[in-house]
């Protein structure tokens, strides 16, 4: 209906929002200095009305968050080091766990996290405990930068690989955070792995910016990035028991809105836990896209016939949750 149903001051000016998984806390990250003056970004934990709860937990120039679906608390990547935030507000330093990811990515029902570290100067994609145990299981090789999404299973995790290839001075026109201004253009990959084995099979040839399992667990939509052309192609992989290296379906090329591409595509690796492109039921996605005719919401039917289909006009958009049981 649009009808405020709560709200609270804040000294803060807020540019990311995160909801825990049982609808009672919200992670709400914005800006903040630290002893010596220097910018910081702040993490604060509010309440369901908007309220604090725990401000300061943690602070870094570099800080991202996620939420354990089993329970209201969260693993933090601050800088190089690993943090767990429990639902005291109280923050533990689980160490150094290096900067080739952004948000770490919890094994559901589990005490356990995936993410990527350095050791001895080779990066390798570990599950690695919450618990303030240092024990890692190697899960193989990863990139320096590397974007991870798990399945809700928890049974395999899907990994972009991100690298750069060569020169282009097309590239050049790009300015955004992912892209370094030198002409370099990227490639990667999309693999599926195993995170009991480590086993892994690659699925998708390509450099890709989002990459976010449906709440089913049953395909994954890949958004491929064409930096040169300023456009994208989403991709959708159906995934079956086992390692099959099965080909991703293409859905649309587009040109993304400067807000999506900017604020929302270039940091997936944060978002695909909070704002979701996939519909509840997982049958469809929705995304923005820049026309002739303006900016366009759209949405796209996975097993559904004929073109994605302008719903209205935006800069973003996401689906909002089933809300839970009651």
């Amino acid at each position: 209906t649009g009808t405020l149903l709560a709200g609270a001051p804040t000294d803060r000016l807020y540019f990311f929002l995160s909801w825990s998984h049982d609808g009672t806390r919200i992670a709400a990250l914005g800006p903040g200095t630290d002893d010596n003056g220097e910018p910081q970004t702040v993490l604060d934990i509010l309440d369901a009305d908007g309220a604090m709860l725990h401000a300061d937990a943690a602070s870094a120039q570099s800080l991202y968050v996620a939420w354990d679906p089993d329970q209201p608390r969260l693993a933090a990547h601050a800088d190089d080091r690993l943090l767990r935030v429990d639902t005291d507000g109280t923050a533990t330093d689980l160490g150094a766990v290096g900067t080739g990811f952004f948000a770490p990515k919890w094994i559901p029902s589990s005490d356990e996290l995936v993410l990527t570290t350095d050791i001895e100067g080779t990066t390798f994609l570990v599950r690695r405990s919450i618990d303030g145990q240092d024990t890692l299981r190697s899960l193989g090789p990863a990139e320096a930068e590397t974007g991870i999404s798990v399945n809700p299973d928890g049974d395999v995790a899907a990994i972009s690989r991100s690298f750069d290839v060569e020169n282009d001075p097309a590239a050049e026109r790009i300015d955004l955070p992912f892209l370094p201004q030198t002409g370099t253009t990227r490639s990667g990959s999309v693999e599926i792995v195993d995170l009991d084995t480590g086993d892994r099979v690659e699925v998708f040839t390509g450099f890709t910016l989002w990459v976010e399992w449906n709440p089913q667990g049953t395909h994954l939509l890949i958004y491929e990035a064409d930096v040169a052309a300023g456009t994208g192609t989403w991709w959708v992989y159906e995934h079956r028991p086992g390692l099959e290296p099965l080909p991703a379906t293409e859905i649309a090329t587009f040109e993304p809105t400067p807000i999506f591409l900017r604020s929302y595509l270039v940091f997936a690796d944060q978002f695909i836990e909070s704002p979701r492109l996939w519909s509840p039921d997982g049958t469809e996605f929705v995304y923005a896209e820049l026309t002739d005719r303006g900016s366009l919401i759209r949405t796209a039917v996975v097993d559904g016939p004929g073109q994605p289909t302008a719903i209205g006009t935006g800069e973003v958009g996401f689906w909002s949750p089933s809300p839970p049981a009651r």
